[in-house]
C-alpha cells in the first residue's frame, strides 16, 4: 500500500473515530445532567439494521444505543484503525 494512501486511510479513521467518541461524551454528559433517564431524548440517532438497500432501518431506543450502539461503532472503527496501522 502506498505510503500517502496509508496516512489517508489512518487520518480518515481518526477522524471517524473522534467524532464518534465526541458524540458519546455528549450523550453522557446529557443523560448524566439528567439523572440518567433514558425516556429523554438527546438527539442522537443510530440506525438498527435492515433487511432492504432503501430503508436505513429503526432507530434505536436511547439506552440500546447508549450501552450498545456507541460502544460498537467505537470498537469498530478502532478495529479498522488498528488493522491498517499493523497491517498496512
Amino acid at each position: 500500500m502506498n505510503f500517502y494512501v496509508k496516512i489517508a486511510i489512518i487520518a480518515l479513521l481518526t477522524l471517524v473515530l473522534l467524532r464518534i467518541l465526541h458524540l458519546y461524551a455528549k450523550d453522557i454528559a446529557f443523560y448524566r445532567r439528567n439523572n440518567w433517564n433514558f425516556d429523554l431524548d438527546s438527539g442522537q440517532v443510530i440506525f438498527s439494521g435492515s433487511e432492504s438497500d432503501t430503508d436505513r432501518g429503526n432507530p434505536m431506543s436511547n439506552r440500546t444505543r447508549f450501552y450498545f450502539g456507541f460502544p460498537a461503532c467505537i470498537f469498530f472503527a478502532l478495529l479498522f484503525l488498528v488493522l491498517v496501522v499493523v497491517m498496512g
